[in-house]
């Protein structure tokens, strides 16, 4: 999900589906850009992953962004 989970109107219901179709084991990678999502909602989008039972996996550098790869637990 590349610079595009912030433009969705309801953010944990996104991951929630996304969630639901990942296998178990299943990856995830978001990323989204840096000058238009703040470190604080970047956050808060993390922990509604975490809360939903993603974990995090890695968080690449991928230029002009913030980004985080989550595996379905």
């Amino acid at each position: 999900a590349f610079w595009m989970v912030h433009e969705t109107p309801n953010i944990r219901e996104f991951l929630r589906q996304v969630h639901s179709c990942l296998r178990p084991n299943g990856k995830f990678l978001v990323a989204e850009p840096r000058v238009r999502v703040s470190a604080r909602e970047f956050q808060e989008m993390v922990t509604i992953a975490r809360d939903l039972g993603f974990i995090i996996h890695d968080q690449p550098r991928i230029r002009f962004s913030k980004a985080v790869v989550f595996v379905k637990a």
